[in-house]
C-alpha cells in the first residue's frame, strides 16, 4: 500500500487521526494480521518517523519494481521554448522572469504550441509502436492566472483538429476532460459524468484526457505512456507527492496477462501489435513532458522522489526546443477540412464556443 491519503494534507496535519503515532497504530489495528508492510508510492509526513525508527519489516519501492521489470522507466523530456517570441519579448534572451513564466502556462500562442508538440508526440508513439497509447495533460489549477480546464480543452480541441488522422485507428485525436464542476455551456455536456468519461477514456473512446485532480489519484491505464505537466509544483511534501502520484499514472507496465488490455487491444485491432512491443522492450518507457518555466522545482521534486524511491537508474531526461519540433512538424490542415464536421465534440472538432462558464474548484 503507499500512503492513501493518511496524513498527506498539511490542513489535516495537526489533527489526532493524522499524527503519526496513531496513523500507524489504526493500521496495526486494522492489519494485525499482516506483518509486511510494503510502500510503493508516495512518502506521507505521518510515514516518515515510522521509516527513520526502522517500523518497516520490508519496503517495496518503484526502484524496486522498476528492477523487477514491473514499473516503466521515467523519460522527462524538459520543452525550452527558447526563442518563442511572448507579449514583445523574446524567451530565452534573458533569464525567465515570473512573467514570463505565466506567459508560458496562460498565453494562448504558447499553449497552443505546447499542445501541438504533445499531440504530434502521441500521433509518434502510436506510428512506432503500433498502438493505441493514451496520453494525459495535467492542466495548471488554483494558480492565479490558470487557464481554466473548459477552455484548454477548447484550445487543445482546436490544435487536434488540424493535424493527421491516428495512424492505428484512422481517425482524429479525440479530446476529453474531467472535471468535478462542468459548466452549463452546451459542447460540455458529455463530459458531466466525471466517471462516464473516465470509462471512455479506458474504452478508448477518447485519446487525451485533461484532468485537474480527478484522474490524477488512482486511476491506472498501462496504455497511458505520455504527460504532459502544465502545473507547476512547490517544493512542499504535499506538492511533492502530488506531482508524483500523478506521474505515476504512466508507469504502470503493459502485460500479456491484462485480460482488459488484451479485450481493448483486440477491439481495435492492436493485440499483435502489443505482443510485438512486449516482445522487442525489456524496459517499457512513460514520457514526462515539461516546461521549462517549471524546472527548477517540478525537476527537483522528480529528482528527490526518484532517490527516495531508490529509483535514480529509472530516470532518463532530455531537452526539447518546442520551436525546432515545429519546424518538422507536418503542415496544419484545415480546421475545417473535407472528412471534418464543425461542433464534432468528442471527435476534437468541438471547442468553437468561446462561452466559459468555469465552475468552483476542484
Amino acid at each position: 500500500m503507499d500512503e492513501a491519503h493518511i496524513g498527506n494534507d498539511a490542513s489535516e496535519a495537526n489533527r489526532a487521526s493524522n499524527d503519526a503515532d496513531a496513523a500507524w497504530w489504526r493500521l496495526q489495528t486494522t492489519l494485525r494480521s499482516s506483518f509486511i508492510f510494503a510502500f510503493t508510492g508516495t512518502i506521507a509526513r505521518w510515514m516518515q518517523p515510522v521509516i527513520e525508527r526502522g517500523g518497516l519489516l520490508v519496503r517495496h519501492t518503484y526502484g524496486d519494481q522498476f528492477r523487477d521489470r514491473k514499473a516503466a522507466k521515467l523519460v522527462v523530456s524538459t520543452l525550452c521554448t527558447s526563442g518563442l517570441v511572448l507579449d514583445g519579448r523574446t524567451i530565452g534572451e534573458e533569464p525567465l522572469t515570473d512573467r514570463d513564466c505565466s506567459l508560458l502556462r496562460t498565453d494562448d500562442r504558447a499553449l497552443r504550441e505546447t499542445a501541438k508538440v504533445f499531440l504530434l508526440s502521441l500521433l509518434g508513439q502510436r506510428q512506432q509502436t503500433g498502438m493505441m497509447l493514451l496520453g494525459m495533460v495535467f492542466a495548471s489549477m488554483n494558480v492565479s492566472g490558470a487557464t481554466p480546464i473548459e477552455a484548454l480543452w477548447r484550445l487543445v480541441c482546436r490544435v487536434a483538429v488540424r493535424l493527421p488522422a491516428c495512424p492505428v485507428s484512422g481517425r482524429r485525436l479525440r479530446i476529453a476532460f474531467v472535471y468535478t464542476a462542468v459548466s452549463s455551456a452546451a459542447d460540455a455536456e458529455p463530459f458531466r459524468d466525471s466517471d462516464a468519461v473516465l470509462s471512455g477514456f479506458t474504452n478508448l473512446d477518447y485519446d487525451v484526457l485533461i484532468v485537474a485532480q480527478k484522474g490524477k489519484l488512482g486511476y491506472n491505464n498501462p496504455l497511458v505512456k505520455l504527460i504532459l505537466n502544465l502545473h507547476c509544483h512547490s517544493r512542499t511534501l504535499e506538492s511533492r507527492n502530488a506531482q508524483m502520484q500523478g506521474v505515476m499514472r504512466a508507469i504502470r507496465r503493459l502485460r500479456l496477462e491484462d485480460s482488459g488490455l488484451e479485450a481493448v487491444a483486440r477491439r481495435y485491432g492492436f493485440w499483435e501489435a502489443v505482443v510485438a512491443y512486449l516482445e522487442r522492450n525489456e524496459h517499457q518507457a512513460a514520457t514526462l513532458i515539461e516546461l521549462d518555466a517549471h524546472y527548477e522545482t517540478n525537476q527537483a521534486n522528480i529528482r528527490q522522489w526518484l532517490a527516495e524511491q531508490g529509483a535514480s537508474e529509472a530516470l532518463q531526461t532530455q531537452s526539447l526546443s518546442l520551436l525546432e519540433l515545429l519546424r518538422a512538424a507536418p503542415q496544419e490542415e484545415s480546421e475545417h477540412s473535407e472528412g471534418t464536421e464543425e461542433g464534432e465534440g468528442a471527435d476534437s472538432a468541438s471547442g468553437e464556443s468561446d462561452s466559459i462558464e468555469e465552475g468552483g474548484e476542484e
